[in-house]
């Protein structure tokens, strides 16, 4: 953010005009867009119950949860990853703005980060920054395997029984090839994935959370 942000300074007058530019949207600054006061407290009351239930509910950050010593150590952790989550929403949400005006030729914004680096610095650094990035989608993507496949040795034992003590490799082997193979297939930005993937999980969780909470 601090780099886009001094890139930005430096030319202030391409950038102030870049923003001005007719193929921006006018409200693209304002707090509330194009929508009304009413449409935008919906609006943000929607991301804050979506990020409570996407980004706590996830199934590797609940694992860790159960796996804490204890009631203060779950809890600390819980206020650490939810200020880490804040600060790099809040932290890519400026910096996407701060490209706008710096580089506005980008056509596909889910790309900016990468082709801002590899414009402005060397190879080298732009390289780390991806491979960063990469070794972040890995980390979620292996924790999300170990879960699944632990769920499915618990919820279907007699299934996977047979498999032995390779019964967790075969199932991650598995279930890691399902979801390379569904995620070429499908043609999608990472919003559209993650809208979908929100809906999907909040379709099966909410008739059992619902149960619980009336007591059914």
């Amino acid at each position: 953010m601090g780099t886009v942000a001094a890139i930005a300074i430096q030319d202030l007058p391409n950038f102030t005009a870049n923003l001005a530019h007719d193929s921006v949207d006018p409200n693209f600054l304002s707090p509330l867009g194009d929508l009304s006061l009413i449409a935008a407290l919906a609006f943000v009351c929607g991301y804050v119950f979506t990020s409570l239930g996407f980004g706590l509910g996830q199934p590797q950050i609940t694992t860790r949860y159960l796996a804490g010593a204890s009631a203060s150590e779950t809890d600390a952790a819980k206020w650490i990853y939810i200020g880490y989550v804040q600060f790099t929403w809040v932290s890519m949400t400026v910096f996407g703005m701060l490209l706008r005006g710096v580089m506005p030729e980008i056509e596909d914004p889910e790309q900016g980060f990468g082709i801002f680096f590899q414009t402005y610095f060397p190879g080298l650094i732009a390289g780390v920054v991806i491979a960063d990035i990469f070794a972040t989608m890995a980390s979620t993507s292996n924790s999300l395997l170990v879960t699944m496949s632990q769920s499915l040795v618990s919820a279907f034992p007699p299934l996977t029984r047979w498999l032995g003590k390779l019964k967790d490799i075969v199932l991650i082997s598995v279930l890691g090839f399902i979801t390379l193979v569904t995620s070429l297939r499908i043609e999608a930005s990472v919003v559209d994935l993650a809208l979908t993937s929100i809906s999907l999980l909040a379709a099966g969780l909410a008739p059992a959370v619902i149960i619980k909470v009336f007591e059914w």
